[in-house]
């Protein structure tokens, strides 16, 4: 197998990578390509190929873990970060489901972390929904979950008077506007203008 192009990595000064004739690429570490002695043109023994895809599976499954001891992730969220990486589709997938049989991936328990995370920042359903289809989890891991969710009627009455400019018509759709933004719906946007003019008025 040839070698057809070792190209330097965008995403890190560590790696590059090594484009084959069959247009398989994948990723090695620019110290593997000093030490193997690698490149363009150089032809591949099936064993030379066999112990560089070795090189690379040990990087990528390197950055899988490494990733994960930072935070969470869904599965497919996984695989694209893998991919941004320098991992090959193979790979992103392969390592995913690797991390999901050693348990290291959780996804409703995933799911459920987003939405109370979102809920703190003050995010409504839409919004939230938003989030985890963003992160890539699956539909079927949180919606559920979401049957479950309820406004925070405090919580949305305080952003609101926070956003507020003024009381007139204007400043009430201006703040109106950026709920809807953070993910509330018309109706929790206009129950919570409701009771902030009625303490208004009394």
């Amino acid at each position: 197998m040839r070698i057809e192009q070792i190209l330097p990595s965008r995403l890190s000064k560590r790696t590059c990578l090594l484009s084959l004739e069959d247009n398989t690429t994948f990723v090695l570490l620019r110290s593997d390509i000093k030490r193997y002695g690698l490149k363009a043109e150089h032809e591949l023994s099936p064993s030379d190929l066999q112990e560089l895809l070795n090189e690379s599976d040990a990087y990528v499954k390197q950055q899988t873990l490494a990733m994960l001891a930072k935070r969470s992730y869904a599965k497919e969220e996984l695989k694209r970060a893998l991919v941004k990486k320098g991992a090959n589709e193979t790979q992103a997938e392969s390592f995913a489901a690797w991390a999901c049989q050693q348990g290291f991936i959780d996804e409703e328990e995933y799911a459920r972390r987003v939405i109370e995370e979102c809920s703190r920042k003050g995010y409504g359903i839409y919004r939230i929904k938003t989030e985890l289809s963003r992160k890539a989890v699956p539909r079927e891991m949180w919606e559920e979950l979401l049957c479950e969710w309820t406004v925070d009627t405090e919580k949305i009455d305080m952003l609101l008077e926070k956003l507020l400019k003024s009381t007139d018509e204007a400043g009430y759709r201006k703040a109106g506007q950026a709920l809807q933004r953070r993910g509330y719906s018309y109706e929790e946007i206009a129950s919570a203008i409701r009771r902030n003019k009625e303490r208004y008025d009394q």
